[in-house]
């Protein structure tokens, strides 16, 4: 509604309209101008008899992206943006620290938070940023992707990734490069898990239609020398959310896979690998990967009845099953295990629930829209969750004692 200031009579009126959310307005003379979220701008002659409102532009909008990355030390928090680029956020003060235009995309913070991994949508550059000054310190070419969620490993001395089909370790200190083979030649890298002591990684390459993806763990065998160890395949193996394709034990002498040859339940099996045995320890068919929640015990779930959580003792094979439903993959669960965060009712899909396997409630929030993905910072100290409406949600969690 547009008012005339010195009469206070209605000048004119656009009838409202199914159309989305209207984020900001303004006077361009006797035009308005109004910008939508799905990315229009359009022009109003509010002046004219029976004027219409017309699209005049259109802004390239990203939809809801399933991504945001946590630096190591949970200091910090990096997004993609609605409208392109992406923007770093410090979790203690939800102050954003840092800001970076289109065509940056895939943000990933270093361990420490100082430092920022970018991929140049139009020069499938990645480029090195300092996120408390802004300045460029490298730019890295021919590289086809900037895999997650952990390309960089926890002691910060490498940057793992994609160039064609071909997994690339970048030394930051001396900027030597390791590159690893193994992968399809049709197929680019999209996931690298690190160890805890950054002396072995999981790096997944993209699954192809019917086609799954490989999945290789290579230890680090020499200053600058990664050598494959053990090889499996998932159909999940490009997804960068929502599922566990492979996990560390908190102390990494273990390693966990999720196999998933092809798109049947029964093709799931979990599959724990021993680094210092070079052997499968633990074979669980029909069963999805979710979290360790110690150096002993792993959680799974049916891939196709029953979702109880079931926990199993990977030296002995024995096998525990909760009493309660669980949640797969592993952004739900707290880093030690113990707990995983869940929608709850009454209006599911907007309120959040951190929940122990006995059923207590540890912690309740509520959201204002509905929730995508949900994440752990990697102390436990915070949960951040991604809304359909492109908002990002940070909470403090203080969790009881088990």
């Amino acid at each position: 509604v547009v008012w005339a200031v010195e009469s206070g009579l209605v000048q004119a009126e656009l009838p409202p309209t199914d159309r989305t959310r209207l984020l900001a307005q303004s006077f361009a003379g006797d035009t308005m101008l109004r910008f939508y979220e799905d990315g229009r701008i359009t022009r109003w002659p509010f002046t004219e008899n029976s004027a219409v409102e017309t699209a005049v532009a259109q802004i390239p909008v990203v939809a809801p992206y399933l991504e945001f990355v946590w630096s190591a030390s949970s200091n910090r928090l990096a997004a993609p943006l609605r409208f392109g680029g992406v923007a770093v956020w410090e979790a203690a003060t939800g102050a954003q620290v840092a800001q970076f235009p289109a065509p940056f995309a895939d943000p990933r913070l270093s361990p420490d938070g100082r430092l920022l991994a970018l991929r140049n949508l139009e020069t499938e550059e990645i480029s090195l940023h300092n996120v408390d000054s802004g300045q460029l310190i490298a730019t890295i070419p021919n590289a086809a992707t900037l895999p997650a969620p952990e390309p960089f490993s926890p002691d910060g001395q490498w940057l793992a990734y994609g160039s064609g089909s071909k997994l690339h370790l970048l030394q930051l200190n001396s900027g030597q490069t390791v590159v690893l083979d193994g992968y399809p030649a049709d197929r680019t890298i999209v996931n690298v898990i690190w160890s805890p002591q950054s002396d072995a990684l999981v790096a997944a390459s993209s699954a192809i239609d019917e086609n799954p993806g490989t999945v290789i763990l290579w230890e680090k065998t020499g200053d600058d020398e990664f050598t494959a160890v053990y090889q499996t395949e998932s159909t999940r193996a490009g997804y960068t959310c929502c599922v566990t394709i492979a996990a560390f034990s908190p102390n990494g002498t273990r390693v966990a896979f999720e196999r998933f040859s092809s798109y049947e339940a029964t093709s799931f099996v979990v599959e724990v690998y021993d680094r210092q045995l070079g052997e499968l320890i633990l074979e669980a068919p029909e069963h999805e990967l979710n979290a360790w929640q110690s150096e002993d015990l792993l959680l799974t779930n049916e891939a196709q009845y029953d979702t109880r959580l079931t926990i199993w003792h990977v030296v002995n094979g024995q096998k525990t099953v909760s009493a309660v439903g669980a949640p797969g993959g592993s952004e739900v669960y707290a880093p030690n295990g113990l707990y995983y965060a869940d929608v709850a009712g009454p209006n599911i899909g907007r309120s959040l629930k951190v929940q122990q396997w006995d059923a207590n409630v540890a912690a309740g929030k509520v959201n204002f829209g509905n929730d995508l993905i949900l994440r752990w910072s990697p102390d436990g100290r915070w949960l951040a969750t991604l809304a359909t409406d492109s908002s990002l949600w940070l909470w403090p969690i203080t969790l009881p004692e088990p």
